[in-house]
């Protein structure tokens, strides 16, 4: 509206704010600088508002022979430094001159959105009564801002309504400008747009120059999320949170040209370049302590490459209980390949749903997984309709040109499930239309629930109506360790499966051309003829044989250390607390195992160990909700929901009488609380069924001194 004069008051006005003008600076490309603007662009909007109210009667204003008020330039004026960079600490200047002087203004800022955020340039504060008709913006750069393509005008006019001058020389307001047109941004003196680059001294994160953007802290492997076409250039909405985990990149990150523009970049993925553990405090837990407590699902993958490099990740956990499909991706899109990536004794509970997938690896698997393995840990879904898998969840989603394909890869987590119509398996949940070549599982399944399917290497190798089997080559599971029988490939005992020295037997065709460069590319490292095949890498750290030195007694006083309910539960396959298989089965050992991943000869104890000791508290309400039961059945939320004897029944004593490690079932050794609680624990069994224990508690039986 235009500025009206209330009757009895000449000098009293309203003023309107419109549409706020807005500029779009950009440059070209440049190196060498420490502050970078979005993808070409620094954009700037102007947002200036004249203040209503009563003002102090000032000099009038010439007026436009038009009676419009127009902007006659805009123009960068500052210098940026002798490379031509802002640093920080250094102020950027950028001069507006209108056609007419304003009297006053309020909020008239300049917003500045840079490859890093969204930052605001102030004007200076006018003397009472003062008039101008121009108005210096200045903003101050920081550490934190980046953007590397110089200033230019976008586009050749912007439009801002509705501002409004003093008109203190008549009554009439003849000073009513609907429309600003913007001329175009000019440098000042002789610069360039060369001259206002920002914090473009930028850190390299492609140091090998192969494309693929580098991982080497959890902060980094988080931003991926941002990024999933992986070429570096995240939207719009998530370039700050982007930005935290690369500080000081290019809008190339360094990446060489890949699309034949004679510029850098496009990047074409992620690489990691060193291993990364979640347990960052080391306490042997992840807590709300540790960097990242309970980590989300990076979403679907859809770059070329994700390459492992042979690195590890270790101890991730996804607790949260949000409907979905989960791994450490969600999907791997169409197209995308991970190669030797690690996972270490990850925890994966909760979530999943109709249609969903959960794997340590990726939920759903659409694209190529070559030489990578899940070893240790466990994965169990939250809901029924759940397909759950050691490695992928779903394999071979959707058309025939979403096939997923797995090579060279395995598992030994301990896979579970005790919901309706949910698919279990050892490396993959159900293998729809995918393909499984040279690959093996050897950890345990478990379960139970009406319409559902267990397998030791895939739960379901079909899909559709007819069922249609995907494609299973010279892949394998252990027999004496998973619990189930068949399931896609072959069984085979832990012998045959550990007794090879070579590319012999069962293994002939295992020698994989994993690079479509001619000849088998020797993926597998067979060891003494008594350990599971492992992965080497070309070029890279061969994957170590044997375990890999995790301390359970960190004390050393030979008491094996429990820091989770899941190594609480393992205690019924040791009870004799020596840390060592002794009469246990394979299947039970292996659950001991994934309990205590990567555990060091002898469990770490300094002597032979004599029990165990709690090293943290432990809560069997682990949903947090409050409760674990209602109407005498266990809550379907938590962990300790079911027991080998019936869903809803909660825990199952140590000692009880489904267990056979030794002729009385009864645990025999010192377990130490250390002034540790165990909260929540919920037991609602019908002892008078078979297999179930005679005696209740934490422990049912226990004997020996």
């Amino acid at each position: 509206m235009p500025a009206t004069v209330t009757p009895g008051n000449k000098h009293q006005y309203q003023y309107e704010r419109r549409r706020p003008l807005a500029l779009s600076l950009m440059g070209r490309r440049g190196q060498g600088l420490m502050l970078r603007f979005v993808a070409a662009a620094l954009v700037i909007a102007a947002l200036l508002a004249l203040p209503g109210g009563p003002t102090p009667t000032p000099t009038p204003p010439p007026a436009a022979a038009d009676g419009t008020l127009t902007v006659s330039s805009i123009a960068v004026t500052s210098t940026a430094g002798a490379d031509d960079e802002y640093h920080a600490g250094e102020d950027i200047a950028i001069t507006v001159t209108f056609s007419q002087n304003i009297a006053s203004y309020t909020n008239a800022v300049l917003t500045i959105t840079l490859d890093s955020g969204t930052v605001t340039a102030n004007p200076p504060a006018l003397a009472s009564g003062g008039t101008t008709a121009t108005v210096v913006y200045t903003y101050t750069v920081t550490d934190a801002d980046d953007d590397a393509d110089g200033i230019t005008v976008a586009t050749a006019a912007g439009n801002l309504g509705g501002i409004y001058v003093h008109a203190g020389h008549s009554a009439t307001p003849n000073h009513n400008a609907s429309t600003l047109t913007l001329p175009a941004l000019t440098y000042g003196a002789s610069l360039a747009q060369a001259n206002h680059k920002v914090n473009v001294n930028t850190t390299n994160y492609d140091r090998d120059g192969d494309g693929l953007i580098d991982i080497d802290s959890l902060a980094k492997l988080n931003a991926v999320r941002w990024d999933l076409n992986g070429d570096g250039q995240p939207a719009a909405a998530n370039i700050s949170n982007y930005a935290a985990a690369f500080p000081g990149r290019s809008e190339a990150h360094g990446c060489p040209d890949s699309d034949s523009s004679n510029d850098p970049g496009p990047c074409t993925g992620y690489e990691l370049t060193a291993n990364l553990d979640f347990d960052t405090n080391g306490d042997g837990s992840i807590t709300a302590d540790d960097e990242i407590s309970d980590f989300r699902a990076l979403g679907e993958y859809s770059a070329t490459t994700f390459q492992g490099n042979g690195h590890t990740i270790s101890n991730m956990s996804i607790t949260n209980t949000n409907n979905g499909s989960k791994g450490l991706f969600t999907a791997l899109g169409p197209g995308a390949t991970i190669t030797e990536v690690g996972l270490i004794a990850p925890v994966l509970s909760g979530g999943g749903g109709a249609g969903f997938g959960i794997g340590a690896l990726a939920g759903e698997n659409k694209g190529t997984i070559i030489a990578s393995y899940v070893r240790g840990g466990s994965i169990s879904p939250g809901r029924s309709d759940t397909v759950v898998g050691g490695l992928v969840g779903r394999n071979g989603v959707g058309p025939p040109t979403q096939r997923g394909v797995i090579r060279a890869s395995y598992a030994t987590a301990a896979v579970s499930s005790n919901r309706t119509s949910n698919h279990t398996g050892g490396l993959v949940g159900n293998n729809q239309r995918g393909t499984i070549v040279a690959s093996y599982a050897a950890g345990a399944v478990s379960g139970s629930g009406q319409f559902a399917e267990f397998g030791c290497l895939v739960g379901l190798n079909a899909f559709g109506i007819p069922l249609t089997a995907g494609t299973i080559t010279n892949s394998y599971w252990d027999n004496e360790v998973c619990g189930q029988t068949g399931g896609g490939g072959a069984g085979q005992s832990t012998a045959n499966l550990q007794g090879a020295t070579g590319y012999t037997g069962i293994y002939a065709n295992w020698n994989l051309n994993l690079d479509s460069v001619a000849g088998g590319d020797d993926p597998w490292e067979f060891g003494t003829g008594s350990q599971y095949p492992l992965l080497r890498y070309g070029g890279h750290t061969l994957e170590r044989q044997g375990r890999p030195d995790v301390d359970y007694d960190d004390d050393n006083d030979n008491l094996i250390d429990i820091r989770s309910l899941a190594q609480l539960d393992a205690v019924r396959y040791d009870r004799d607390g020596q840390g060592d298989q002794d009469a246990v089965t394979n299947a039970d050992w292996a659950k001991h195992q994934a309990a205590f991943p990567n555990d060091r000869a002898g469990m770490g104890c300094a002597a032979a160990c004599a029990g165990y000791e709690l090293r943290a508290n432990l809560d069997f309400d682990t949903n947090g909700n409050g409760y674990t039961h209602t109407g005498g059945v266990g809550d379907s939320g938590d962990d300790w929901y079911t027991t080998t004897t019936g869903a809803g029944q909660g825990w199952n004593p140590i000692g009880g009488a489904d267990e056979s490690n030794d002729a009385n079932n009864d645990f025999t050794t010192t377990f130490e609380g250390n002034d540790h609680t165990i909260s929540n624990l919920y037991i609602n069994l019908d002892t008078s069924a078979a297999n179930v224990a005679t005696f209740v508690g934490l422990f049912a039986d226990i004997s020996g001194g």
